[in-house]
């Protein structure tokens, strides 16, 4: 069983993670503007911030592809970026939230505003990559194991869909008219 919510954790991360990645990669305007919308930072670091929010997505990604292809270490490495980003997109997004800001989430090219449910969602990933890090010595054994593995991937990307969606599922157009 702990093999089970490893993998699942691991993987939905890594899912959630690489979609993210690319997306702020293809859209590199998109955190900044983001950034800019809510008035949090000073505006000159906007930039700077978004190239950095995408450089250590693409990282931490790397890493876990890795990590789950094998390299326990950078496992370890790529699961412990995971909470920190995540944990980071969640504080700021429960700031947003807590302080009234309107805006865009940032979240690869979904449209939606920054609400609780897409800081839910970064407090959901967070909780998962520190799920994945507790029991990251379970994964290694998914590689070689076929079925269970197809399993955990089936599962993972359900779980990551249904959460990269979330928040615009959510959001209720209407109630912004």
């Amino acid at each position: 069983m702990a093999e089970f919510a490893a993998g699942l954790s691991t993987y939905v991360v890594l899912l959630t993670l690489l979609a993210a990645a690319i997306g702020h990669v293809r859209r590199p305007d998109e955190v900044p503007a983001a950034l800019r919308a809510h008035g949090v930072v000073p505006e000159a670091a906007a930039g700077p911030i978004g190239f950095a929010v995408a450089a250590a997505e693409v990282m931490i990604s790397v890493a876990l592809l890795a990590g789950v292809l094998g390299s326990g270490g950078l496992l370890v490495a790529g699961l412990a970026g995971s909470v920190v980003v995540f944990a980071g997109f969640a504080g700021y997004g429960w700031l947003v939230v807590a302080t009234k800001r309107s805006g865009p989430c940032g979240c690869a090219g979904a449209d939606t505003p920054t609400s609780g449910w897409t800081a839910g969602r970064a407090t959901a990933l967070a909780a998962l990559a520190t799920c994945g890090l507790a029991w990251s010595g379970s994964v290694a054994g998914l590689a070689d194991a076929g079925a269970r593995l197809a399993v955990v991937l089936l599962a993972a990307s359900t779980f990551a869909v249904l959460l990269w969606f979330l928040p615009v599922a959510m959001y209720d157009q209407e109630a912004v008219r």
